[in-house]
């Protein structure tokens, strides 16, 4: 489960199970309602991995990750931490696919 739905690329061509998104709109936090839907779908999908982003604040999906055992990674979709350069968008392209198979990894 992804924190935004913005990996698409990754999860066709990989041929990743994303189960849901933690925000439909990432500009608004999810309500009482939206998490108890998150963790139904943890429970029931057999979730191995929640993904958060460095822009947003990181407390819900911690939360759903310590109530449902599912293991935690961050994936930075903009690559903030990542100079600019030539090399940038490789290397962007390169720590999402790290951070995700280092999570999906049993």
């Amino acid at each position: 489960m992804v924190f935004h739905d913005a990996y698409q690329y990754f999860e066709q061509d990989y041929k990743l199970n994303a189960v849901g998104t933690v925000r439909v709109d990432p500009e608004h936090e999810p309500g009482a309602k939206r998490i108890g839907e998150l963790h139904e779908q943890l429970m029931h999908n057999k979730v191995v991995c929640l993904f958060s982003e460095p822009q947003f604040p990181a407390k819900i999906v911690d939360k759903l990750a310590k109530e449902s055992g599912v293991k935690t990674a961050v994936l930075d979709p903009v690559g903030a931490d990542i100079p600019a350069g030539k090399t940038m968008y490789a290397q962007l392209l390169g720590n999402l696919a790290d951070n995700l198979s280092g999570c999906l990894k049993p």
